[in-house]
C-alpha cells in the first residue's frame, strides 16, 4: 500500500512565512486568490499537494490558492493569519475547514503561539500539559461548551473580516 509513496515521496515546499507554498506571500493586490484556512487538514500533512482539498477547490475556482493551513492549530491562528494576508491580495473567496478541537492560543515564553491542551514532547513522545494545571484543563478547557465557545468566537471574527472586505466565507467543521 505504501509503494506509491516510496516511488513518489511527499515533498513539502515552504515559503519564507512558513506556509506550504511554492511562492512567497507578498502584497500583490491585483492577484485574484482564494484563501484557505485551517489546520493539518488544510496544510495537507501526509499528502502530495495535488491531493489536498485547497488544490482541488482552486482547480474549480481558477484562482491562485493561498494555503494558510498550519498543523496543530485552532481557529484563533486562522483568524490571525487571515487578518494579515487578506490585505495582500484580491481575495475572491475564503474557504475554511477546521474541526472543533481543544486548541488554544496564548502568549507563551514571550511569543504568541498555539498550544493544544495536550502537547507531546517530540524527543520522548511523552504527553505533557502547559501552561495550566491539570485540574484547570480537566474542569474547564476540555469541556465541550468551552471548546465550542473558543472555536466559534473566532469563526465569527473571521466572518467579520470577510464581511469588511466583501469576500464570501465558507466554513466547514466536518461535523455533518
Amino acid at each position: 500500500k505504501l509503494e506509491a509513496y516510496i516511488k513518489n515521496p511527499i515533498k513539502y515546499v515552504w515559503n519564507k512565512d512558513g506556509f506550504r507554498s511554492d511562492f512567497e506571500y507578498r502584497p500583490q493586490k491585483n492577484l485574484e486568490v482564494d484563501i484557505y484556512l485551517g489546520c493539518s487538514h488544510t496544510l495537507g500533512t501526509g499528502h502530495h499537494t495535488e491531493n489536498t482539498w485547497p488544490y482541488h477547490v482552486s482547480q474549480i475556482t481558477g484562482n491562485r490558492a493561498i494555503n494558510l493551513g498550519q498543523g496543530g492549530t485552532g481557529t484563533e491562528i486562522s483568524f490571525i493569519n487571515l487578518s494579515k494576508y487578506i490585505k495582500f491580495f484580491k481575495v475572491v473567496n475564503v474557504f475554511h475547514f477546521q474541526p472543533v478541537y481543544a486548541r488554544y492560543t496564548f502568549p507563551f515564553k514571550g511569543e504568541i503561539g498555539n498550544i493544544p491542551v495536550q502537547n507531546v514532547n517530540l524527543e520522548t513522545g511523552e504527553a505533557y500539559y502547559i501552561p495550566w494545571k491539570k485540574k484547570h484543563i480537566k474542569e474547564e478547557l476540555i469541556r465541550d461548551d468551552t471548546i465550542a465557545y473558543n472555536h466559534f468566537k473566532h469563526i465569527m471574527a473571521i466572518q467579520g473580516i470577510c464581511n469588511a472586505y466583501n469576500v464570501p466565507y465558507f466554513h466547514f467543521t466536518g461535523d455533518r
